[in-house]
């Protein structure tokens, strides 16, 4: 998703344990998202995966086994004798709903793509490539706000490393997550 996420949003490296995790800026504080209108409407034309699956979210357990998940305070799961229009989590055969087995596919599939993104990222990181971003952005509300904690690649490092080493990151997958991640930095100002 990240070629079209990069189109309308920053693209940040948050650390996650000795790692680290891609994300879209949609805030510069905690619970506002400045990509909503206040009825809840998304005012770009991508909604990241994370929220079009939403409620239910893919959870693997201690097994590795994958399990399906829902938020039951999210008011959009109802019990059916409540309301006949609502769709049914399992199907006649037993099996899931075909519904419900769309939403599972695109969980898992978002899964091996988060999969891979991590592996890339770890090749970045082993490389030496990511970098904190210190940026200030100017705010209508706060005048200019300085925005820490978030790490972004750090184009003159990547620039400057051995052919083999940038061969790797190429192989690895890696290089399409740098340059779109650089790329997208230009929207934190939005």
């Amino acid at each position: 998703e990240l070629p079209k996420a990069v189109l309308h949003y920053p693209i940040a490296l948050l650390p996650e344990g000795e790692a680290f995790g891609l994300y879209a800026l949609t805030g510069l504080e905690p619970g506002r998202n400045l990509f909503l209108t206040r009825d809840g409407r998304w005012i770009v034309p991508y909604t990241p995966a994370a929220i079009r699956a939403y409620p239910f979210r893919l959870a693997t357990l201690d097994d590795a086994r994958q399990v399906l998940c829902f938020d039951e305070d999210s008011g959009q799961l109802v019990d059916a004798d409540d309301n006949p229009a609502a769709l049914p989590f399992f199907g006649e055969d037993n099996g899931p709903h075909p519904e419900v087995g769309r939403i599972l596919e695109f969980l898992m599939e978002t899964d091996r793509s988060q999969q891979r993104t991590r592996r890339a990222l770890a090749a970045l990181q082993e490389k030496g490539v990511i970098a904190p971003w210190e940026a200030v952005v100017e705010t209508k509300e706060k005048g200019r706000q300085a925005v820490s904690g978030l790490y972004r690649i750090d184009e003159a490092a990547l620039n400057a490393l051995p052919a083999a080493d940038f061969e790797e990151l190429r192989q690895a997958g890696a290089l399409v997550i740098a340059y779109t991640q650089m790329l997208s930095m230009q929207h934190l100002a939005n």
